[in-house]
């Protein structure tokens, strides 16, 4: 699955801020292991969050 956008947290507060904003606007996550984790919206839209540390 190729994401449209990319996010490279540089900590563990950073990658959870962003999920947790990703979440509160209706992104559900679809996969994920502890480095990375891709949400989609019914849209289409999908997001990735590395954890770049």
């Amino acid at each position: 699955m190729k994401a449209n956008v990319i996010i490279n947290a540089q900590n563990e507060q950073e990658a959870e801020r962003h999920i947790e904003q990703l979440q509160k606007n209706g992104y559900k996550r679809v996969a994920n292991c502890y480095w990375t984790e891709i949400f989609k919206k019914e849209d289409g839209w999908t997001v990735q969050v590395n954890r770049d540390f």
